[in-house]
């Protein structure tokens, strides 16, 4: 407990040790609190209730240590009655709404009403605030004010939010989950199974046999120098992430379970000769909450409240939000994990010659907008097609010809949805396995620019086609044949 009074809000990872650890032993930790929240972590007396820590604000993305400071110093005074002597007292144009919204989204004005409520009003509680200030700092009143008259705010009646998409707000702004955790409807069965959590992987010898469980937060497909498919995984449990990596036969044998939000079961052995422990993986099983015997095959999963991508555009990805795209860093991890991977798996064959380095993403300005023409052939397709040995799925029928889809993306003027949008598209996509290509048409602030994959491949079938339609709209979706000479 006193670790965690003590960390900073750049130590994530070990933030999320110390609430485990403190869960653990029985001690709540609260979400920030405008009417009770400090700068850093604090010890909170409770009237009948055992002592708890509170978050503090420095925790949460977005909120700077000024605006924290003039909500404290009116906060001096008095609690906090409600919403509207919140706003009658703190100058909100000093907060600044980014900030503001931000707290809302972790809790720290839940007790003054829903957090959906709060934020459909933002703009209102915002304007009220300012239309306040002014006047006392003018020495005015209005006219509603010389008459006894106090504009309130009225929150209006909205629904709470998704307990799930509460708890990806709060992974998203501080970093972790708060409020609670997806995992702990299943911590009594996985407590009994497992051997090792996440933090305590550091203390485990190499290639020891551990047992670990969490939930699927990315996963990535992947070739050997001979071209076997393989896989990436990254699990994240109550104290942290876990990455495992599945090399070809356990990847044939267990690749279909890896699937977003799905929770695991992994046997393996660790690998710690690299820098952080990896999980070599023997084996997979899909846990549940009804009572069925774990999935380890490559059945479909049945999770419940589990729909692979087939989500509101609208709703702010929890699925998605941890799927991010390549990264030198992960690319690097992959680059270890081939070695090892000659080390553990030794060939008889020379290895041959290294890869060339991927070329980056590029993104290229259009000059004038075009209008979407119907199915095309193109004759000459785009450079370094990569076809992957990953075999079409036998239930859909295919093209014999790769094909290119080009996804149309317009700006919707809210920044952090476009971007949300633009990453689930490319991630169900690139979990598409084919020899097909895609690619996205931007348009944005008057312009236009296309964002190229030259080294992604999918499999266009109608599936795919309907779930990029759910996520972008059947007008913003074109199909066209390639032709490869």
């Amino acid at each position: 407990m006193t670790a965690l009074l003590t960390a900073t809000k750049s130590d994530t990872t070990k933030i999320a040790f110390y609430v485990a650890d403190c869960r653990a032993m029985g001690v709540d930790v609260l979400p920030p609190d405008v009417n009770h929240s400090g700068w850093d972590f604090t010890i909170e007396d409770r009237p009948n209730a055992k002592p708890a820590i509170r978050f503090g604000f420095s925790a949460v993305k977005n909120v700077a240590q000024g605006a924290v400071d003039l909500i404290m110093t009116a906060r001096n005074e008095a609690p906090f009655r409600d919403l509207n002597d919140f706003t009658r007292r703190v100058d909100l144009r000093q907060v600044g709404k980014r900030s503001l919204e931000c707290l809302i989204r972790v809790g720290g004005l839940d007790s003054f009403g829903m957090r959906r409520a709060l934020l459909e009003s933002l703009d209102r509680i915002l304007a009220i605030n300012a239309s306040h200030f002014r006047a006392a700092s003018q020495g005015q009143m209005s006219i509603f004010e010389s008459a006894g008259i106090e504009e309130t705010i009225e929150l209006p009646a909205a629904g709470e939010v998704n307990p799930r998409e509460m708890l990806e707000w709060e992974r998203d702004l501080i970093g972790l989950y708060v409020s609670d955790h997806p995992l702990t409807p299943f911590l009594p069965q996985l407590q009994a199974k497992i051997s090792h959590y996440s933090a305590q992987l550091s203390e485990a010898s190499n290639k020891e046999k551990v047992v670990v469980a969490g939930m699927v937060v990315r996963y990535r497909h992947h070739q050997t120098k001979e071209g076997k498919p393989m896989g990436f995984a990254t699990l994240e449990d109550i104290q942290g992430n876990l990455e495992l990596v599945l090399f070809p036969k356990t990847w044939e044998n267990y690749g279909k379970l890896i699937q977003l939000d799905a929770v695991l079961t992994v046997w393996g052995r660790v690998d710690n000769q690299n820098g952080d422990p990896k999980i070599l993986v023997d084996r997979i099983a899909v846990e549940t909450l009804s009572g069925d015997l774990p999935q380890d095959s490559g059945a479909p999963l049945n999770l419940p409240g589990f729909t692979p991508m087939a989500m509101d555009p609208d709703t702010p990805p929890g699925e998605f939000f941890f799927i991010t795209e390549p990264d030198p860093a992960w690319d690097a991890m992959q680059a270890a994990i081939e070695e090892d991977n000659l080390r553990v798996n030794p060939v008889t064959e020379p290895a041959p010659p290294a890869k060339e380095p991927e070329p980056p993403i590029s993104v290229q300005p259009i000059a004038e907008a075009a209008p979407l023409p119907p199915i095309a052939t193109i004759d000459t397709p785009p450079p370094q097609l990569i076809v992957p040995s990953a075999a079409p799925l036998k239930s859909h029928s295919r093209s014999p010809e790769p094909r290119l889809l080009t996804v149309v993306l317009r700006s919707t003027g809210d920044k952090e949805r476009d971007v949300r949008r633009m990453r689930r598209t490319y991630l169900l996509l690139r979990s598409c396995p084919g020899n097909d290509r895609f690619t996205f048409l931007i348009f944005e602030r008057g312009e236009q620019f296309l964002l190229d994959f030259p080294n992604d491949t999918t499999g266009i079938t109608a599936d795919t086609l309907r779930q990029v339609t759910e996520i972008v709209g059947e007008e913003n979706i074109r199909v066209e044949i390639l032709h490869l000479h």
